[in-house]
């Protein structure tokens, strides 16, 4: 059920500051897959059209997190669009 497609998991704290983000090779991998990335701010300027989501704890609830979901360019805003019509449970 629903759609699927390759996730990939990038932890960006430990990439140095100068490092090329083109060079991991994200422009292929993101022909038919989603990539999940920590630090995901430092990929805003090369990839603008994107999908921002942040997690935060919630003060006194250890096992509860408040979930924000924010598009960016035309090509994220369409994608949250499209979460948010989207039947619950598709």
């Amino acid at each position: 059920p629903g759609a699927r497609c390759d996730l990939a998991h990038l932890d960006l704290y430990r990439l140095p500051e100068r490092a090329s983000l083109v060079d991991l090779g994200l422009d292929d991998f993101l022909e038919y897959g989603v990539v999940a990335a920590e630090w995901g701010t430092r990929l805003a300027a090369t990839y603008p059209e994107h999908v921002l989501v942040t997690l935060d704890d919630l003060p006194g609830r250890a096992e509860s997190r408040h979930v924000r979901i924010e598009g960016h360019g035309a090509r994220g805003v369409a994608v949250v669009a499209a979460l948010v019509a989207a039947p619950e449970g598709a």
